[in-house]
């Protein structure tokens, strides 16, 4: 039966898709990481202890977080347009090479890899979520 070259190439497409969200995540993660635990540390010290020095310190380090997020826009919208790529990729298997079967393979490994940290970095996102919601409601 010969080889869908068509169907190859869409492969390798998805392949190097899902390549890109894991290096895109990566990338959020180390660049957005630092100013989340900043932040979140300043929330819970001004809810251990409100003061008027506690609250500039979350607004301080609020700015740094938004900045940070801001500088990372474009990789932000690109990893959405082409998230997904790894459930194609499950529904592709079937007609997968060994080399992109291998590659599949490697990449999975290397999502499982940054998934400890992803879970970890959705927490600290989810905290300070929350977190600056209830700090605007209670400084107005």
């Amino acid at each position: 039966m010969p080889v869908d070259t068509g169907m190859v190439d869409d492969i390798d497409l998805l392949l190097a898709r899902f390549e890109q969200e894991i290096a895109w995540f990566i990338e959020t993660r180390d660049r957005l990481l630092p100013a989340l635990e900043t932040l979140d540390a300043a929330l819970a010290a001004h809810v251990a202890v409100p003061s008027p020095g506690s609250a500039a310190a979350v607004r301080a380090a609020r700015v740094v977080y938004v900045r940070a997020i801001a500088g990372i826009e474009p990789t932000l919208r690109e990893w959405v347009a082409i998230s997904g790529s790894s459930d194609l990729l499950w529904e592709a298997e079937p007609a997968m090479s060994d080399a992109q079967a291998a590659r599949f393979e490697a990449l999975l490994a290397r999502e499982l890899a940054a998934s400890w940290d992803r879970e970890r970095f959705d927490v600290l996102l989810d905290a300070v979520r929350r977190g600056l919601l209830v700090f605007e409601e209670s400084t107005g």
